[in-house]
């Protein structure tokens, strides 16, 4: 890491190539984990992790599929599929003498060793996921398919794993901009932010699974004392601000109404 700061050694000179024919044809497709190519792929990740978990609890609400979100799963999908290939043929920094090993073989012993097994986990999620979805007329056609649409949103909430990779992301594009003071300081606020909305989004989804699953829960006393129609928004911002009044010293009229809640 000092070197590296340092800049006294320029690790691209240190590139350690395959021997076999094998390792040769894929050393031209091995990218080095500092170029900006991968940085750019690492924010992509960022996005579709910040994405995934955001729009994953939502499926708590019972929203019909659209075109628009059916879209954006196939999207997701599409993109850890390819990430989780091309993560075979990145690069990495031995830890012994800190030299860049570009080696094909080496770069997926490295990867499998380490990230392979979750990453498979959670491709697996989302193709089982999409597999499994039933159509809109399927889904219209209420009885058979209640359980497996709660079976499927049970196990696409595992998906929500995937943001133990933000940190790591987050570390390797700090080691690639650079030490700054200001952007250290502005990457931990960022992060903190980040991660108390993240936790009363989750929370309000949960709070909500948690009130229409038992009867009488607090989605039916709210909606049977409202005055206005209840739609999935607006008891998404209700069990939002639940939430957040349980990170305050606030209050609101929204309370437990049996054992469970």
């Amino acid at each position: 890491i000092t070197l590296a700061r340092r800049k006294t050694i320029d690790l691209r000179e240190f590139h350690r190539v395959g021997d076999t024919t094998v390792g040769l044809s894929l050393q031209m497709f091995v990218v080095n984990p500092n170029s900006m190519l991968r940085m750019q792929w690492i924010c992509l990740g960022v996005v579709m992790i910040t994405y995934d978990t955001i729009a994953t609890p939502l499926l708590v609400f019972d929203i019909q599929a659209s075109m628009a979100i059916r879209t954006s799963v196939w999207v997701s999908a599409g993109f850890w599929s390819l990430d989780f290939c091309l993560s075979f043929l990145v690069g990495y920094h031995n830890s012994k003498d800190c030299v860049l090993e570009l080696n094909p073989r080496k770069t997926a012993w490295h990867y499998a060793t380490r990230w392979m097994l979750f990453d498979l986990v959670m491709l697996l999620t989302d193709l089982v996921f999409i597999a499994l979805y039933p159509s809109d007329q399927e889904t219209s056609s209420a009885g058979s398919t209640t359980k497996l649409l709660r079976m499927l949103r049970a196990i696409r909430m595992v998906t929500l794993l995937r943001v133990i990779r933000v940190p790591k992301c987050a570390g390797i594009l700090k080691s690639f901009l650079g030490y700054s003071e200001y952007f250290s300081s502005l990457l931990s606020i960022f992060s903190h932010l980040f991660a108390i909305v993240l936790l009363n989004h989750i929370i309000a989804c949960a709070w909500y699974l948690l009130g229409s699953s038992n009867s009488p829960g607090w989605v039916e006393v709210y909606e049977n004392e409202s005055r206005v129609p209840c739609s999935h928004y607006l008891f998404y911002f209700t069990a939002l601000h639940w939430s957040l009044t349980q990170f305050t010293p606030a209050t609101m009229s929204v309370q437990p109404q049996n054992l469970p809640e």
